[in-house]
C-alpha cells in the first residue's frame, strides 16, 4: 500500500475532525461496528440508506458527512471543525514512506481495531507492512536511571532479534533506548502524541529519522498538530492496543506508563513489569502493578514465556552481547568516532570539536555504535566506551 484510495483521501479530513472530539469519534466507532453486525440482519440498521458496510461510509464524503451529521443530531454534538485540507495531505503522501490507513481498511492492524476506542485515522511514515507484525510494547519513565535504560535496550535487542516488533512512545528515557535497541536487530513502531511532520523531543530527530527508514512512526493526530500534554494519554491505547503484550520498566505511580498498562489489561493484553529498588519512588509504579495482579514480574526477556504462547513468526533466541574483539560491521563514519572516543565519558558536543563532524553525522554515529553495544549513553547525555 502507498496511497490511500482518492475517495478514502477526501474523507480523511473529516474523519481526523471527528477524531478529535472523542464523543463524536465514539458514537461513530459505535455506529460503524453496529453497521458490520447489521450487514448481517438489514432489519436492524441502524441508518437507512444505500449504506451498506463500512467502507461505504469512510470511502466517500457524502455518506460520511451524512452519518457524522445524524451522529451529531441525535446527541446533540456540534458538528466537528476540519483542520486539515486534502491539498495538504495529498502533498504529503506524494513521499514514498507516507501512508494513511483508515479503520475498515484490510492494512488496519485487526489488533487495534478490537479495541473499545479505535482511531479512525492512522498517519505512517516508514516500513508500512511492520504495522501487522507481532507487537511488544516497552514502556517506562522519560526521567528513567541509567540502568532501566540500559535494561529498556537490552530487553528490546532480545525481542527484536526474536521477531517482536518493538512498540514505544518516542519520549526520552525508556522509550528512546526501546526504540534505539529494537533497530539493532530488527523494527520498531514509535506512537507519537503530535502531527507526523513535528518531532518531538527535539533531541529524538536523528532517531526519529532512523526509526522512518527501519521501523514506522505512527499518530492519529492530523498534520501540524502540536504535541500537547493531553495528546499523550490518550496515543497510550494505541501502544496496548497495538501490543499484545506490554513491558513497563521503571515507573512511578503517577507514570504515563501505568495507563498503558491499565489500558493493555482492560484490552487482554498480557502485562508485565521490571521490580526495582524499594528505596525509591522510581519504581513505585511498577510494583504497584505487580502488587496488585495487573502485571506480572519478570527480571529477563524471556520470562514472559512463562506466561504468554510463543506467536506465529516469533523464534526464541539468546543473544550474545558482542564484545570489543567481535568482527562487528559498523559503517566508516561510526570507526572513525569510535577510534576519535575518550576512555573518559565525554558528550556529543566534545565529540563535535575534536572530530569538526556536522552534528547530524555525529548523532547517527553515536546511534549506530550504541547499537552494536560499543558504548552506553547515561541519564546526564553522557556516553562512554563499554
Amino acid at each position: 500500500m502507498k496511497t490511500i484510495q482518492l475517495q478514502t483521501q477526501e474523507t480523511v479530513p473529516l474523519l481526523c475532525a471527528v477524531s478529535l472530539q472523542s464523543n463524536i469519534r465514539n458514537s461513530l466507532v459505535r455506529f460503524l461496528k453496529q453497521q458490520i453486525d447489521a450487514n448481517h440482519d438489514s432489519s436492524h440498521r441502524l441508518f437507512q440508506s444505500n449504506i451498506s458496510s463500512v467502507q461505504d461510509i469512510l470511502c466517500d464524503l457524502k455518506n460520511l458527512k451524512d452519518v457524522v451529521t445524524f451522529i451529531c443530531k441525535k446527541n446533540q454534538f456540534n458538528f466537528p471543525t476540519i483542520s486539515i485540507h486534502s491539498n495538504d495531505l495529498e502533498h504529503w503522501l506524494e513521499q514514498e514512506s507516507n501512508h494513511v490507513v483508515v479503520y475498515g481498511d484490510a492494512h488496519y492492524p485487526a489488533a487495534l481495531a478490537n479495541i473499545a476506542d479505535p482511531p479512525l485515522v492512522l498517519f505512517a511514515r516508514g516500513v508500512i507492512d511492520v504495522i501487522n507484525k507481532p507487537c511488544l510494547a516497552i514502556v517506562g519513565s522519560r526521567q528513567a536511571s541509567e540502568q532501566s535504560n540500559e535494561l529498556a535496550n537490552t530487553f528490546s535487542k532480545s525481542y527484536a532479534q526474536e521477531g517482536w516488533v518493538v512498540v514505544s512512545g518516542l519520549a526520552k528515557g525508556v522509550d528512546a533506548n526501546a526504540h534505539s535497541g529494537a533497530l539493532c536487530y530488527g523494527y520498531t513502531i514509535a506512537v507519537v502524541g503530535h502531527g507526523l511532520d513535528i518531532v518531538y523531543p527535539k533531541s529524538n530527530y536523528t532517531l526519529s529519522e532512523k526509526i522512518a527508514t527501519q521501523g514506522l512512526l505512527v499518530s492519529e493526530y492530523p498534520l501540524h498538530t502540536p504535541p500537547l500534554p493531553h495528546h499523550f494519554p490518550i496515543r497510550n491505547r494505541i501502544i496496548a492496543g497495538l501490543s499484545s503484550v506490554v513491558v513497563v520498566i521503571e515507573a512511578g505511580v503517577k507514570s504515563g506508563s501505568l495507563i498503558t498498562a491499565r489500558l493493555a489489561q482492560n484490552e487482554s493484553r498480557e502485562v508485565f513489569a521490571v521490580p526495582g529498588s524499594i528505596h525509591t519512588d522510581r519504581h513505585a509504579g511498577c510494583h504497584q502493578l505487580i502488587r496488585n495482579h495487573y502485571a506480572g514480574l519478570i527480571t529477563k526477556p524471556s520470562d514472559i514465556y512463562d506466561t504468554i504462547s510463543v506467536p506465529k513468526d516469533i523464534v526464541r533466541k539468546n543473544i550474545i552481547p558482542p564484545s570489543l574483539d567481535a568482527n562487528i560491521l559498523i559503517s566508516d563514519l561510526a570507526k572513525e568516532l569510535y577510534v576519535a572516543i575518550p576512555s573518559v565519558t565525554f558528550t556529543d558536543l566534545q565529540l563535535q570539536l575534536t572530530t569538526k563532524l556536522q552534528t547530524d553525522k555525529i548523532l547517527a554515529g553515536l546511534i549506530e555504535l550504541e547499537c552494536a553495544g560499543l558504548i552506553t549513553k547515561s541519564l546526564d547525555g553522557d556516553y562512554k566506551k563499554i
